[in-house]
């Protein structure tokens, strides 16, 4: 196949006019890493030649030189993707959304046409969308339930609230709360994250647990005994003060008498009730998961995962900077609609309905958490193999058929 070939499809589907056929035809040719370097160039020509007169917002343009999306019918592995080809941000305004999107996770050319940059609202504004409804963002917000039966929004403390508890203090712009070790009366408290939202706890010893949305975090006020113990629901990101003569222990309140036990690391862990693994995922340290009479140990870059039903403990390697993206801000998508459709839902405080056989398909990419839902919606629909409606407080998945 010529270059000419590669160009002409390039140029057919950048200007949306490619058909199914060529379509196909350039998804099988960018599969070859041989013609990866070309592609870049055009990229990189694209970009330089649109009207500089639009501008996307930074949010949104970070998330296209970040995502690589992919439609099918199966995930590809971690072990199998490939680095995506790089695009340069651009110092200049430009008008088209590209977004790589592609089997082998190089690049395939989607192009949206976006509002001239004097119409674009802020991000996180409520504004019109083609799906009618829009939703915003979760936030930093969480409920605090004390030892004494009191119950605090952590969003909307103050100082009077935390005024009978020594050591306990609340940074709401970080969404951040502090336990020093010295908190006065002793007792076991739990910090609660809803639907849309999610926040930070620093723990008496200073060990950090980053909570996800829907997710809590039970813990004492002080750690008194050998064991520095804790419990957790939904999805926790741990930071790990080393301290040898006593253990860090996560506990999971769960059927299959799990708990997680490590010294001094950072690891993340995921146990919703409505997954069918629980998942702990190491990025540094070691740490030992243990199931009943079973114990695995952990190296950096593996993920132990249990059925939350029943089975044994299976260890397999996974990107773990990929698991813990929720922390950092971002959706990192490498599995089917489905598993991507609960992350929206709990993020947004969403509900999910799937039409015909739209739940079969399958994507890899890299969307920012900060974006409205609608945002995020419209980059998944980029692929082609998608679309969706939304309807009340509840998005409505379809085939693009």
């Amino acid at each position: 196949m010529s270059d000419n070939r590669l160009k002409y499809l390039f140029a057919r589907y950048y200007e949306k006019t490619a058909t199914s056929q060529e379509r196909e035809e350039l998804m099988d040719l960018l599969q070859r890493t041989e013609n990866h370097p070309q592609l870049e160039q055009w990229i990189e020509a694209a970009l330089h030649t649109d009207n500089e007169a639009h501008a996307l917002p930074e949010e949104i343009t970070r998330d296209i030189l970040h995502a690589i999306l992919k439609t099918g019918n199966t995930p590809i592995a971690a072990s199998e993707t490939r680095p995506p080809v790089h695009i340069p941000r651009p110092a200049f305004p430009w008008k088209p959304l590209l977004i790589a999107a592609s089997l082998a996770g190089i690049a395939l050319l989607g192009l949206y046409e976006w509002y001239a940059a004097s119409d674009l609202p802020a991000i996180g504004a409520i504004q019109p969308t083609k799906y009618g409804a829009d939703f915003l963002p979760g936030k930093e917000k969480a409920r605090l339930s004390l030892f004494d039966g009191r119950v605090i929004d952590l969003e909307a403390v103050t100082h009077e609230d935390l005024a009978a508890y020594r050591g306990v203090t609340v940074d709401t712009a970080r969404g951040e709360l502090t336990y020093s070790s010295h908190s006065g009366e002793q007792g076991y408290n739990t910090v609660s994250t809803p639907l849309g939202g999610q926040y930070r706890v620093v723990l008496p010893d200073g060990s950090k647990v980053w909570l996800n949305a829907g997710s809590s975090l039970r813990f004492p006020s002080a750690f008194t005994g050998i064991r520095r113990q804790v419990e957790i629901t939904g999805e926790a990101y741990f930071e790990i003060l080393p301290d040898a003569a006593h253990p860090f222990v996560v506990k999971l309140p769960t059927k299959r008498n799990m708990e997680i036990t490590v010294l001094g690391t950072h690891f993340n862990v995921s146990s919703y009730i409505d997954e069918p693994l629980i998942r702990t995922t190491l990025l540094t340290g070691s740490v030992e998961v243990k199931q009943g009479n079973t114990v695995r140990i952990l190296s950096p870059g593996q993920q132990a995962q249990v059925p939350l039903s029943t089975g044994p403990i299976a260890v397999t390697n996974v990107d773990a900077e990929g698991v813990t993206a929720w922390k950092e801000g971002r959706f990192e998508f490498n599995g089917n609609i489905q598993d991507i459709m609960k992350q929206i839902a709990r993020w947004y405080n969403l509900e999910i309905e799937y039409d015909g056989n739209a739940s079969s398909k399958a994507f890899i990419g890299t969307i920012s958490r900060h974006n409205n839902v609608s945002e995020v919606l419209q980059l998944l629909e980029l692929t082609g193999g998608i679309k969706f409606e939304i309807t009340g407080r509840k998005i409505i998945v379809k085939a693009n058929s």
